[in-house]
This record gives structure tokens, C-alpha cells and sequence, in this order.
């Protein structure tokens, strides 16, 4: 993928600033990001016969979902945008796959179309629209708001930044055992909305 012309700095700001669930941002996010992940898994669709089930805009709704709660909830450390790019790739692959393993389990009727994301409306456009990332920005309410109460708490404090030592010392209590209470947390929604599999 070629650099979107940032420097670290600025690459990093734009991070920050999707991790604070801008909706300016997310916008401008997905719109620079979505035709690389397109591309990455349109071939593939084509090749596994997956294109009557889904197509490379419901894959890329699927990695933004995925992406964007591990964003806020601090599991990723990206310093430079080549480290994105690879996280991204990694992601639609793993869609991807999950796809075709749910696909050939089922046996399902090719001719039938399902979406990766039962939560979201999925927008059948060729391009990145704003309705899309709002339905993002929508998402990451949703997906706060269905955290328990303490979750919610952790889930606030990473998207606004705090280190796990930080949040420790608030909470009086371990920084590992926070983080794996959160990490649970995160898979237990995200399997709620649909957005894992």
C-alpha cells in the first residue's frame, strides 16, 4: 500500500483521533483505507466463488468493525502506517476465511446473500460514503453501550488514552488482570453485534 504522504506525527493524530470516535475522522479513515482492503479480498472472493454471499464492501464493513473497537480499546500499537496496512490485510484475511469456513460448513445455497455484519446496514455503494462511516460511528455507541458498567469504565479510559499502569493505579488494581478483563470484554460484544465470528 502506498503511504497516505504523513508523517509520523500526523499519522499518529490520525489515529488518535479515530480512537476518540471522531466521526471526521472515521470518515476520512475509511475512505483512504477501503479500497485497499477492497482490493486485497476482491480477487479472492472471485476465485472461491464467494461473491454471490458477499462482496468486498461487506468484508471491508467487517474489518472496520473489528478494527475500530480494538482501536479504542488499546490492543493495537501501530507506529507507522506499513504497520496498519499489514494489521488490515491481516484482518480481511481472517474475515475472509472465516467466510469460506462458515460457507462450506453450511452448504449454503450460493445463490442467497448474507452479510458479514448482521448489526450494520450495509450500503452496496462502489465507494466510501459518509452513511457508511456513520453507521461505524453508530457501532462504537452500540458497542459501549452494551458493556457492563466496570467494562465501560476500562473501555473509556484506553479510548482516551491512559496507559494500563495508568488505569491501574486509578483502580487500584492489577494492569493485567484490567486488560484481560477488557480483551474479554471486547470478544464477549463483539460476538453480540456480530462483528467477530
Amino acid at each position: 500500500m502506498t503511504t497516505m504522504g504523513r508523517n509520523t506525527n500526523q499519522f499518529q493524530q490520525m489515529l488518535s483521533q479515530v480512537r476518540a470516535g471522531n466521526p471526521a475522522a472515521i470518515s476520512q479513515f475509511v475512505s483512504e483505507y477501503e479500497p485497499y482492503i477492497r482490493r486485497t479480498v476482491r480477487f479472492r472472493l472471485a476465485r472461491s466463488s464467494l461473491n454471490p454471499v458477499a462482496d468486498s464492501v461487506d468484508v471491508c464493513q467487517s474489518v472496520f468493525g473489528s478494527f475500530l473497537v480494538r482501536l479504542v480499546a488499546g490492543e493495537y500499537e501501530l507506529p507507522t502506517e506499513e504497520d496498519l496496512s499489514k494489521l488490515l490485510y491481516s484482518i480481511a484475511n481472517h474475515k475472509f476465511l472465516a467466510l469460506q469456513r462458515h460457507e462450506l460448513a453450511m452448504r449454503r445455497d450460493r445463490r442467497q446473500t448474507v452479510s458479514l455484519n448482521q448489526c450494520i446496514e450495509m450500503v452496496d455503494e462502489r465507494q466510501a460514503t459518509p452513511e457508511r462511516s456513520l453507521s461505524l460511528s453508530e457501532m462504537l455507541t452500540e458497542f459501549e453501550c452494551r458493556l457492563e458498567e466496570d467494562e465501560r469504565v476500562l473501555y473509556l479510559l484506553r479510548k482516551q488514552g491512559y496507559a494500563w499502569n495508568e488505569i491501574a493505579t486509578q483502580l487500584s488494581k492489577s494492569p493485567v488482570v484490567l486488560r484481560k478483563r477488557l480483551s474479554r470484554a471486547v470478544k464477549r460484544v463483539a460476538l453480540e453485534l456480530g462483528i467477530d465470528e
